[in-house]
């Protein structure tokens, strides 16, 4: 039993690793593209910098994607954005 716990701890520690060097390759991808081949323009560096992985609990799966939201708009109160004619998802 000590034998499969070893092994799934260093399978998940891999797994981040993994996870860590695509992410990284994904933002470098997305910063030298500048809008050629379907890749969205960089102008701020938002979407490069939002770029992160997630390991699954079981540490079979990593996902790599952006996990930031427009912070700008979810600062403003939802009144103020009703009013503005924003709605609730803007």
């Amino acid at each position: 039993m000590a034998d499969i716990l070893s092994f799934a701890g260093s399978f998940r520690s891999d797994m981040r690793k993994v996870g860590r060097l695509v992410a990284r390759q994904a933002q470098v991808n997305l910063a030298l593209a500048r809008g050629e081949d379907n890749y969205p323009v960089s102008r701020t560096g938002t979407l490069v910098s939002s770029i992160a992985f997630k390991l699954s609990r079981s540490g079979f799966l990593v996902k790599i994607a952006p996990y930031k939201t427009c912070v700008e708009f979810w600062r403003l109160p939802l009144r103020r954005r009703w009013l503005r004619g924003e709605g609730i998802r803007g």
